[in-house]
């Protein structure tokens, strides 16, 4: 039983270790979220403006994660900046919906102000691609990428080990019994994901 518990220790701080800078940032930028709503609500800025800001930050805020992961702007590669187009454009979608409620007033003052933090967690999925680039590697999957229950409130991360032949891709799942099924699943499945040089 010992080394059952010592393994799930290792896991649970391998998957901290892991996902600890995109969170970090992702929380961060949740922050800063949130102050564009509040300005927003208290009158600062117009619904134009608004919308001028929050584009402004969904591209700054998914750029700048990718590249985080990616190693820095001078490890970016030109095809990086389509990964990182599609990632935005994709957030700027889902951003024009969010846009129509506001204008419509069916959200509440609490609900913009959530609401407007989730977008921050897409920088979860763009450090993870990031750091899959720096690897010349495509996955399966990442964290947030909506293809999981839990969507963009996904915990997990990738822990990519070069073996010398292989890339051993784990993905590491929160420990902590509030993991969604469909992480779960891919922690299984992907408990190596192994890509030949």
């Amino acid at each position: 039983m010992q080394g059952t518990r010592g393994n799930w220790n290792r896991i649970a701080l391998a998957v901290i270790l892991a996902s600890a800078p995109a969170m970090g940032f992702a929380k961060a930028r949740g922050e800063i979220a949130k102050d564009i709503a509040k300005r927003f609500l208290a009158g600062e800025l117009t619904p134009a403006s608004f919308r001028v800001e929050f584009e402004r930050f969904i591209g700054d805020t998914i750029t700048a994660a990718f590249l985080f992961g990616r190693g820095g702007m001078n490890a970016a590669l030109v095809e990086d900046a389509t990964k990182i187009m599609a990632e935005i454009n994709r957030q700027l979608g889902f951003a024009d919906t969010f846009l129509s409620e506001i204008s419509d007033g069916t959200l509440s003052d609490a609900q913009i102000t959530n609401r407007i933090a989730t977008y921050a967690d897409a920088s979860v999925k763009a450090f993870e691609e990031g750091v899959a680039s720096s690897h010349g590697l495509d996955l399966p999957g990442f964290p947030g990428d909506w293809g999981s229950s839990c969507k963009s409130g996904c915990r997990c991360a990738w822990q990519i080990i070069d073996t010398g032949d292989t890339w051993e891709c784990t993905w590491l799942a929160q420990s902590d019994g509030a993991v969604c099924d469909d992480c779960a699943e891919r922690a299984a499945n992907w408990s190596p994901y192994v890509i030949r040089k």
